[in-house]
């Protein structure tokens, strides 16, 4: 993975200033993110059990510079520079986040390397800061890596009657190694755009294979995710379901290649148009559920409760976020979890 990144960012810092100045079929655009967060944990500490909460926080999650563009006719590239801190991610050195460079033939196809999210439905094809609700849900990490390095390809079309379709092909590292020869991460991914306006589904397939235990050991696994999305009037709704088979797993008579898990969550929101320096407020919820041991017997499924609020600011592309997430219901005798308070500016540049 490393080396794929070394060679594209190396690609397009050394080309693109240099296409520059042979020929003006350069177009590129540079933009940029800064995100500021308070974090705040709550909850009953019990020492002896070993439930401690996090310290509270404030944090730069996360500040990139952006560069989209396209040289020619059928050469498109993308990079983001900074750095960004997320549940799955605490690190905050600075690095290349995203990268990308596509051979497009078409309007429809293109080809080419990327590092950044692939097509696995709605939650996991986007920057945490992209989303309706402050995180992705919590088992992403589960399904696969946030950004995986690899070769990917891309069809999308319209349709006369209305609507259209995104279909993604990928093949990538694996999660935990630089190397296809250890591990691989193949997925399948759908965006259908359906003739009644605002309604969307989606779908993904993922074939693993990976260090589920980091124990040297090449295990196996497979995702499977399905959704749909109705966006329209200011309104949203959506949800999405994750069939997970092939992943670490915590129970003494599973192995990780067997253990299967479950989640889904649900989601909505209303945006209200302001007048003022408040250009609107939007009220959310999320819900969500994960069972963690789906063939493992007995209860094992974790509900929680996302809610929050919204507030763009007029004039610029930025907005507040307040939300609190807390799980509402667990399995009896597992570790109780801290609830936490995000509270966000965000300014995209």
């Amino acid at each position: 993975m490393k080396l794929i990144l070394t060679i594209i960012s190396g690609l397009l810092l050394a080309i693109i200033p240099a296409a520059y100045c042979l020929t003006e079929d350069l177009d590129y655009e540079l933009g940029g993110q800064l995100v500021l967060q308070y974090s705040g944990y709550y909850g009953d500490e019990n020492v002896e059990e070993g439930f401690v909460l996090s310290d509270d926080e404030f944090m730069v999650r996360k500040a990139a510079i952006s560069l989209h563009g396209t040289y020619g006719d059928h050469i498109s590239f993308e990079m983001e520079f900074g750095s960004e801190r997320c549940p799955f991610s605490t690190s905050d050195d600075v690095r290349v986040l995203e990268g990308s460079i596509f051979f497009e033939p078409s309007e429809q196809f293109k080809i080419g390397y990327s590092r950044g999210h692939v097509l696995r439905g709605y939650q996991l094809a986007h920057d945490c800061t992209d989303l309706l609700a402050g995180e992705k849900v919590r088992w992403g990490k589960a399904i696969g890596a946030c950004h995986p390095t690899g070769v990917q390809a891309e069809f999308d079309t319209d349709f006369s009657a209305g609507g259209g379709l995104t279909l993604q092909l990928s093949y990538n590292n694996g999660p935990t190694t630089d190397s296809l020869d250890d591990e691989h991460d193949f997925n399948i991914g759908v965006n259908y755009r359906s003739p009644v306006d605002g309604l969307f589904f989606t779908g993904f397939f993922t074939d693993l294979e990976t260090d589920f235990n980091l124990d040297q050991k090449v295990d196996t696994g497979s995702r499977i995710g399905f959704g749909s999305r109705f966006d329209r009037n200011n309104f949203i709704i959506g949800g999405e379901y994750y069939i997970i088979d092939g992943v670490s797993s915590p129970f003494e008579d599973i192995e990780s290649d067997d253990l299967e898990m479950r989640a889904y969550y649900v989601e909505t929101a209303y945006r209200f148009p302001m007048d003022g320096i408040i250009a609107y407020v939007q009220p959310y919820i999320r819900f969500q559920s994960w069972d963690k041991g789906y063939n493992a017997g007995g209860n094992h499924e974790h509900k929680y409760l996302d809610s929050g609020l919204n507030m763009g600011i007029s004039g610029y592309d930025a907005f507040f976020r307040l939300e609190y997430q807390t799980r509402i219901d667990e399995p009896d005798g597992v570790m109780d979890e801290e609830d936490k308070l995000i509270v966000r500016l965000q300014l995209n540049l």
